[in-house]
């Protein structure tokens, strides 16, 4: 059970570093803005990005985005982000809250690019 934790744990992370990655590209292509992208449309927004439908979808999620886009994020440009290795860009989640299901630690894709599991003590100072 541990490992299948972990090896879903892995499936999330490289899922939202590409999703991570497709957002830079989109930016760049947008004069380095976030250009209109909400949590209702970043998965239209991004598919010219990233290599494959599925990346949208969460391991045993039910819902076909399992990923939530930080909507402070929308219309801002990178140089307004004053600590984007701090700041949140996708998590995720059911319903827009943080899900804590990988040994009590949430999924999230940083601003700067680094993905990481973080704790709900570390998920607070965020």
């Amino acid at each position: 059970a541990r490992a299948l934790k972990a090896a879903r744990a892995q499936v999330t992370l490289q899922n939202m570093k590409l999703l991570d990655l497709g957002i830079v590209q989109f930016v760049q292509d947008y004069d380095e803005k976030f250009d209109n992208i909400t949590n209702d449309n970043f998965k239209e927004r991004l598919k010219p990005y990233v290599p494959d439908n599925e990346i949208f979808r969460a391991p045993e999620l039910d819902a076909e985005v399992g990923y939530f886009f930080n909507p402070s994020l929308t219309n801002k440009s990178l140089a307004e982000i004053e600590s984007p290795s701090q700041t949140v860009m996708l998590f995720e989640s059911v319903d827009g809250k943080l899900l804590f299901r990988y040994d009590e630690r949430a999924a999230v894709a940083f601003a700067d690019g680094h993905v990481k599991l973080i704790t709900r003590d570390e998920a607070k100072n965020l």
